[in-house]
């Protein structure tokens, strides 16, 4: 190697060394699982550099079944198995796999004594799946298919003149969501509610006045739900799904007992907006973006100007992240299977059960 190379070579590592102590930021708490199992890091952590997770190239792709060389000389790491060669050069935008090109979105670097490479070109070069949960800061590699992440948009106390609002952004983006509808507001908004069911919506009951459940007898309770389930089903021409959820999503014994009884289940969630709090746009968006996970069930309101606004962009921003927005049934049946009448999924507000 020429002395010209070799300074070449020797800068190269110099300049990555020092851009990457400006701009790098250790990332202890990102966590990386290839095929179900937790990649232990001994000598470097994953680093974010200008919004980019770069891993160590070596205990990865292991995990991965690959061998690693390291040729100091050319700056190059060279990952081997039986069916792949993949290259990657220090401080270039590119790397090849079994002799083809890929760019890449950031180049590699030596941090720590260890090579640090981005993923996702080069785990898609071949074959593998990456996806990024970001509320629990893991990076999830598979070698089959992975399923996209879901997660469900439920509306209560509609519907109203925004649901409407709503409707067309879901419309635009082919993206579905479950309404909690009172059963009086059905009555005077049919046309609302024709419209989101031959969507491929999902109407649910609510009651049919907001009533608070625990206040009421066992007849009330009965009442209510099932007059909410004969309008839906009266408008709609078909039955609402097997479950409800409780104004305030409060319940007591009596109302699992009315629940159980009739064959429904409880659903509450588990992201709460307080979009009826608030009454702003932007801080609706800000909450949901920053708690989003895989399963998701998402409180809102379809009574407010506010929360109509803030889906405009809230749908349109969790499509972009890979989400599928999906009907609660949907949803459900996927995590839990068949639901069981008189339980209570998501948030348990009940008067005589325990809280932890």
């Amino acid at each position: 190697m020429t002395i010209c190379r070799k300074l070449a070579i020797v800068c190269t590592f110099v300049l990555f060394a020092v851009l990457s102590a400006a701009v790098s930021v250790y990332a202890h708490d990102v966590r990386v699982i290839v095929n179900e199992e937790e990649v232990l890091f001994t000598k470097q952590p994953p680093v974010i550099i200008d919004g980019r997770t770069l891993v160590p190239a070596r205990e990865v792709f292991e995990a991965l079944g690959f061998v690693s060389h390291w040729n100091s000389q050319t700056g190059r790491a060279i990952l081997l198995n039986d069916e792949y060669t993949i290259v990657i050069t220090i401080g270039r935008m590119a790397f090849t796999t079994n002799g083809t090109s890929h760019l890449l979105e950031i180049p590699a670097q030596v941090i720590g004594g260890s090579t640090m490479i981005p993923l996702r070109a080069i785990l898609e070069s071949i074959g593998y799946h990456l996806r990024w949960d970001n509320v629990t800061r893991t990076v999830i590699i598979s070698s089959t298919p992975l399923r996209a992440p879901m997660v469900a948009l439920t509306f209560d106390d509609g519907p109203s003149l925004h649901t409407e609002r709503i409707l067309d952004v879901l419309e635009h983006y082919n993206a579905r969501a479950t309404f909690f509808m009172l059963g009086y507001r059905v009555e005077r908004h049919r046309n609302t509610v024709i419209r989101a069911a031959n969507m491929g919506n999902e109407i649910a009951g609510h009651t049919w006045t907001h009533s608070h459940l625990t206040r009421l007898s066992a007849a009330e309770i009965w009442e209510t739900i099932e007059s909410t389930s004969a309008i839906i089903m009266n408008v709609t021409g078909n039955p609402p799904p097997r479950f409800y959820r409780p104004p305030f999503g409060l319940t007591n014994n009596t109302v699992r007992y009315v629940s159980t009884q009739m064959g429904y289940s409880i659903v509450n969630w588990d992201l709460d907006t307080l979009d009826w709090r608030y009454r702003n746009a932007d801080t609706i968006y800000r909450t949901i973006m920053d708690e989003i996970t895989d399963g998701s069930v998402i409180l809102l309101h379809d009574i407010h100007l506010t929360t109509a606004m803030a889906i405009e962009r809230v749908v349109p921003s969790l499509i972009a992240q890979g989400f599928r927005l999906v009907t609660l049934s949907e949803l459900m049946d996927y995590f839990y299977g068949e639901l069981e009448p008189g339980r209570i999924y998501g948030r348990v507000y009940d008067d005589d059960l325990p809280h932890e």
